[in-house]
């Protein structure tokens, strides 16, 4: 059976955070599905934009671009 349930990573441990019908000493295959924070969203969609609308022979390292895109007045 799959069932998919929330839990929260504390102290080293995945505390479940509603009850499972396990006993004690069970083992389970655990999936994990990190959530993206939307800035990290914004920031790859912004460099997928800057790269499509400005499409150069020249290169340029990531960083930089990252750190443009972060600070687009240059402060």
């Amino acid at each position: 059976m799959i069932r998919t349930i929330r839990a929260r990573y504390s102290n080293g441990k995945l505390e479940p955070l509603e009850p499972l019908a396990l006993e004690e000493g069970e083992e389970i295959e655990v999936t994990l599905s990190e959530q993206v924070h939307e800035s990290e969203e914004a920031e790859d969609a912004a460099l997928r934009r800057a790269i499509e609308e400005g499409l150069t022979t020249e290169r340029v390292d990531k960083q930089e671009v990252l750190d443009m895109l972060r600070n687009p007045d240059g402060g």
